[in-house]
């Protein structure tokens, strides 16, 4: 029995169009079709789609099965959804349905709007400046899962035209700190940046004893490059103000982090700064950029 949307009479969940390049990270998202075919910041290809944000839940349906003896077919019946009725698939019983596991690192995160400075001012660390934000809204899309948004079901289960597909994601708002990093002037900014980023929040997690899983972070794409870590916590608890207050412990242990570990120096593993939220960058996350972007920035 599959987990899909639920759909409630004359209410309709709310849906918005995305664009996301992944050369430079650049995310907009509209309530309306997005006609670029580009990436406005770096002329790169895109990725455009749809995500839903399921406001009503889930609920779980069970599709009846039938048996079609005469050509040993079984055909799926939706008793819930009379419009599939016309597009029912048909899979012989005697072929094995392998399962296929959803590939790891698709759940990747947005910063949609900034927020409000907060009463601090920003500080500088060396040749890092930090600024604290509040009630930044965060996106989150799953780049990989996709419901038909008529009936709700899995696109698995239900496939349907490019119209009226769409990923899962939600919002929430929460507090942010806006991370100036110092100039790279090396190829391939964004490697380096990211990779500083996982290192600085590997080292506000040890620095700090916080939860690896209550911060996050996002590389903002900009005419300046800017690092950002977000509170995983809606409304925030409180973490972004202790990394604003303690940034120079953070370098500190970020820089052990990334210079004590064994693994290879244009790779990273667990023991420094791979973690599950960053699987999607896992193939260009490098421990020994993010060091030298650390004590080029400590100076």
């Amino acid at each position: 029995m599959p987990t899909n949307i639920k759909l409630l009479p004359n209410k309709r969940n709310e849906i918005f169009h995305f664009l996301f390049c992944p050369n430079c990270l650049y995310f907009l998202e509209q309530r309306n079709e997005i006609k670029a075919k580009k990436c406005p910041m770096c002329s790169g290809d895109i990725e455009k789609a749809k995500y839903l944000i399921p406001e009503y839940g889930f609920e779980v349906k069970d599709l009846n099965l039938f048996r079609v003896s005469q050509d040993g077919l079984r055909n799926y019946v939706y008793p819930d959804f009379p419009q599939l009725e016309k597009t029912k698939r048909k899979i012989p019983i005697t072929k094995e349905i392998p399962y296929k596991p959803a590939p790891s690192g698709r759940v990747v995160s947005f910063l949609s709007s900034k927020g409000t400075a907060g009463a601090d001012e920003p500080r500088t660390i060396g040749k890092f400046t930090i600024t604290p934000y509040l009630r930044s809204q965060i996106t989150v899309i799953n780049l990989k899962s996709q419901v038909n948004i008529k009936s709700g079901l899995p696109i698995k289960l239900d496939r349907a035209g490019r119209r009226f597909r769409a990923n899962l994601g939600y919002q929430f708002y929460t507090d942010i700190l806006v991370i100036n990093p110092p100039f790279w002037g090396e190829k391939k900014p964004n490697e380096a940046y990211l990779s500083l980023l996982y290192a600085l929040l590997e080292g506000a997690s040890q620095a700090l004893d916080i939860n690896r899983e209550d911060i996050d972070g996002i590389l903002y794409p900009s005419e300046d490059t800017e690092l950002v870590i977000y509170d995983n916590v809606p409304a925030g608890a409180g973490f972004i103000r202790e990394i604003y207050e303690n940034f120079e412990n953070i370098l500190a242990k970020a820089e052990e982090i990334v210079s004590n570990c064994s693994c290879s120096e244009d790779s990273c593993c667990p023991s420094c700064i791979l973690h599950y939220s960053n699987q999607y960058f896992a193939d260009i996350l490098q421990r020994q950029a993010a060091l030298e972007l650390i004590r080029i920035g400590k100076g």
